[in-house]
């Protein structure tokens, strides 16, 4: 069993200090699975079975964000989240989340993706990350719930600032930058509900009469699919793309086969998942592998890692569209927060990737060299440049 006083090495690191994190995860799955952080005072859970036990464990609870500082908005933005509620406000939060999800109208993603492209090309090159990762599953969510044109160019021009109010510390400016836009995001998203009578949709289907809970909770919580989609989309987009282009030669991939591109984007989020780990707080002591973690401890939950545990998935360092549990993958979590974006984000990002093979005869990758954002718990690439033919 690891001992907590004598391990000192971290089990936290910004993915853009490192090259390769699977080679930390495959050392750490192999000596210590389960490891105590002293640096960073938290356990770190490496193996798939240990990290789907705090997923399902209601004793393993969502950590508060400091809040400090921030004005009214941003506070009723971040304080409905069903993302970072713990029962019993999150029950009543993905509640309202799922009733919203289930009102997206379907757009076209070949249309948007076509014409971000068309916008941005100026040669054949056009930079994946910054031209389609960052906007496309922003812009499907925005058109889907139908904001206007107005609207939409200010969500996208305000993105990357409401993305810091999920940053468990903010910085003195992130504060600043969060609290002059919370009012006008929340006031945009709030008249979009009530002017397409989503607001009545909802309360039928809930167990509340208080319309104004209700508001809040659905101005919050579609928020909140947008700030998500803004990272984790990209990520997912980018590093699907990627290893497509790495894995396989564009002329040899089948355009008539659309399952090629599904499957590539499950073996992608098992293989290389934009997100690689979460935190929560243990409320009652609980054992992994004969280790008792106290209650109140911090827990960080390496899904990277799980997702490739040999224990779980046969040759786990290789990417293989066609194992056959791939869907076994913990990237979208599991149990009572599992993600309710799983299938747009996979529907997504399968259908980008099948039409830009079907539009382009050949797509390829510029430089394997990629540089990933200075953050913990995502692995972003910052560019991912190709060219079109």
């Amino acid at each position: 069993m690891p001992d907590k006083k004598t391990s000192m090495n971290s089990a936290i690191f910004l993915q853009s200090d490192v090259n390769n994190p699977y080679s930390i995860y495959s050392q750490k799955l192999s000596s210590t699975p389960v490891f105590w952080d002293d640096k960073n005072k938290l356990w770190a859970i490496y193996s798939y079975s240990g990290c789907r036990r705090i997923l399902t464990d209601p004793y393993a609870q969502i950590p508060a964000l400091n809040n400090r500082n921030l004005n009214e908005y941003a506070l009723l933005i971040s304080g409905k989240f069903a993302r970072l509620n713990n029962p019993p406000q999150h029950h009543a939060a993905r509640h309202v989340a799922m009733a919203l999800f289930e009102k997206l109208k379907q757009v076209s993603l070949p249309g948007i993706l076509e014409n971000l492209i068309q916008s941005a090309k100026r040669t054949n090159e056009i930079d994946w990350v910054n031209i389609v990762g960052k906007k496309l599953p922003l812009l499907a969510l925005l058109k889907g719930f139908e904001f206007t044109n107005t609207d939409i160019e200010f969500m996208e021009n305000k993105i990357q600032t409401a993305v810091k109010i999920m940053l468990p510390d903010k910085t003195t400016e992130q504060i600043d930058g969060i609290n002059e836009i919370a009012e006008e995001i929340y006031k945009i998203t709030e008249k979009n509900i009530t002017r397409n009578n989503y607001l009545r949709n909802i309360i039928d289907i809930t167990v509340s009469d208080n319309e104004d809970e209700i508001l809040a909770l659905c101005v919050s919580n579609l928020i909140s699919l947008l700030i998500q989609s803004y990272d984790a989309g990209r990520g997912l987009l980018s590093n699907s793309l990627m290893q497509v282009l790495l894995h396989k030669d564009s002329a040899e991939i089948k355009l008539n086969d659309n399952n090629y591109f599904v499957m590539s984007v499950l073996e992608t989020l098992r293989f290389d998942p934009p997100v690689h780990n979460t935190r929560r707080i243990l409320a009652n002591d609980i054992f992994i592998n004969e280790q008792q973690l106290n209650k109140g401890e911090t827990i960080l939950i390496v899904l990277a890692a799980a997702n490739r545990d040999p224990g779980q998935f046969s040759e786990p360092d290789k990417y293989d569209i066609n194992r056959h549990n791939n869907s076994q993958h913990l990237t979208f979590g599991t149990g009572n927060h599992m993600c309710i974006a799983s299938y747009f984000s996979m529907n997504m990002a399968s259908e980008a990737l099948s039409w830009l093979f079907h539009k382009n005869k050949k797509v390829r990758m510029l430089s394997q060299k990629i540089e990933y954002e200075p953050i913990v718990n995502a692995r972003l690439p910052k560019e991912l440049f190709i060219s079109l033919s």
